[in-house]
């Protein structure tokens, strides 16, 4: 996002200020657009390694004032933050060989809203809502993504199990005659 902002100089005197220089050291994130001093200021400006320097040429007058507009693009480097990610999850068999899980997945983003997404081993899709598993263990991986592509996962096991005996029916005797 392309952000300006102003500086403002002021004099407080008492007498004129000769070689006026400002210097504005940029955060990691933010990369120099450009800079102009705002009329009747007049001056030049230069960025290098992160720093921004404006020098005024000619004095700056006891009680005076001047503005330098600074453009600059801020980039959001920084991927969500999962502030809940589930622990391995073991589950029994309920039903048709397998059982429904849910989890609860959190992530944050400093910078917009979050896009979360979680598939399985097999790369189908899991709805922390309750996802049938079969019988088995399985790793989910949970993606978190923000408007500007970055990234960051969460994965963890979900083990389902089978602790049913088999129930035997046996027949009638059956007389052979």
């Amino acid at each position: 996002d392309s952000v300006l902002y102003t500086i403002t100089i002021d004099n407080a005197g008492p007498s004129d200020a000769l070689a006026v220089q400002v210097v504005d050291t940029l955060p990691a994130e933010v990369s120099f657009d450009s800079a102009s001093f705002v009329a009747p200021a007049v001056g030049s400006c230069v960025e290098a390694a992160g720093t921004v320097t404006c020098d005024l040429t000619g004095p700056l007058v006891d009680g005076g004032s001047f503005d330098i507009t600074i453009d600059v693009t801020v980039e959001d480097t920084t991927p969500p933050e999962f502030t809940v990610c589930p622990e391995e999850t073991t589950r029994a068999c309920t039903d048709g060989g397998g059982a429904t899980v849910g989890f609860d997945v959190l992530a944050v983003d400093a910078c917009g809203v979050v896009t979360l997404v979680c598939a399985d081993e097999t790369e189908r899709v899991v709805d922390p809502a309750g996802t049938f598993f079969a019988l088995g263990d399985h790793t989910v991986t949970c993606t978190a993504s923000d408007p500007t592509g970055n990234e960051s996962t969460c994965s963890f096991a979900i083990s389902i199990f089978d602790d049913t005996a088999p129930v035997v029916v046996c027949p009638d005797d059956i007389i052979v005659g």
